[in-house]
C-alpha cells in the first residue's frame, strides 16, 4: 500500500468513535452511551488497514498477524533511535507499543492512554525507543525521508541471504513469490539470490 494512502486511511479511522481493546483491529464494536464503538489495539491499527477492515477486512492476507514488537524487529529497516531525521509514514515504537509518524511533529496510534482509542498525539508526549520504514508500505511518493524508501526496490542494503532463506523455508514470509519478496523488502536480483539457496537447502 502507498504511504499516502495509508495515512490516508489512519487519518480517516481516527475521526471514527474508537476504543482501545487488546487483540482487535477494528473488526469489532463495543455497544457505548453514544452508539458503537470501533474496537482496536495499536498494533491492530495497522494490522487491520492493511486487511482492509474495518470494511470488508480479509484477517492476514499477505500481512502477518504480528505484535508490536515483532513488528519493529522483523518488519522494519531503517531503524534508528535518533528522532531529528524521522520521516513521514515511519513507525513509531517503544517495548510493547507502536504508532505511525504523520508528520509535524504527530502520531496516529491506538491506546487506552488519553482519549482511549485511535488518536493523534504529540511524537514527544512518549518516550519512543525507535523508529523504521515498513516493509508493507510503499515510500516512492514520498518526498520528506533520508533514504532509499521504497521496499520494493531497496537495494543499498547488506542483505543476509542465508539466514532469509531459512526463514523462507520456515514460512515467515508466507507463500508465492510475490508475497515473500513484497514482505522481504528486496529488490528483484536480491530475491533470486534468496530463492536459489531457498532451493539448495530444501535439497
Amino acid at each position: 500500500m502507498n504511504i499516502d494512502d495509508f495515512i490516508a486511511k489512519i487519518l480517516a479511522y481516527e475521526k471514527l468513535p474508537t476504543i482501545y481493546k487488546l487483540g482487535k483491529f477494528m473488526n469489532s464494536y463495543r455497544k457505548g452511551k453514544n452508539g458503537n464503538y470501533l474496537e482496536c489495539d495499536c498494533s491492530g491499527l495497522i494490522k487491520g488497514t492493511l486487511w482492509g477492515y474495518p470494511y470488508n477486512g480479509k484477517y492476514g492476507n499477505i500481512y502477518p498477524d504480528v505484535n508490536a514488537n515483532t513488528i519493529m524487529s522483523s518488519y522494519c529497516y531503517n531503524k534508528s533511535s535518533d528522532f531529528d531525521n524521522i520521516s513521514k509514514g515511519e513507525f513509531v515504537w517503544m517495548n510493547g507499543h507502536i504508532g505511525v509518524y504523520i508528520g509535524n511533529g504527530k502520531v496516529c496510534e491506538c491506546s487506552p492512554k488519553w482519549e482511549n482509542g485511535i488518536q493523534i498525539t504529540n511524537l514527544k508526549a512518549r518516550k519512543w525507543a525507535k523508529h523504521g520504514y515498513s516493509k508493507w508500505l510503499d515510500y516512492s511518493s514520498n518526498t520528506n525521508t533520508n533514504t532509499n524508501t521504497n521496499t520494493n526496490t531497496n537495494t543499498n542494503k547488506t542483505w543476509d541471504i542465508e539466514a532469509i532463506a531459512r526463514d523462507v523455508i520456515n514460512g515467515k514470509y508466507g507463500n508465492g513469490h510475490e508475497t515473500r519478496k513484497k514482505m522481504i523488502g528486496c529488490d528483484d536480483a536480491t530475491y533470486q539470490k534468496i530463492r536459489k539457496r531457498v532451493n539448495e537447502l530444501s535439497r
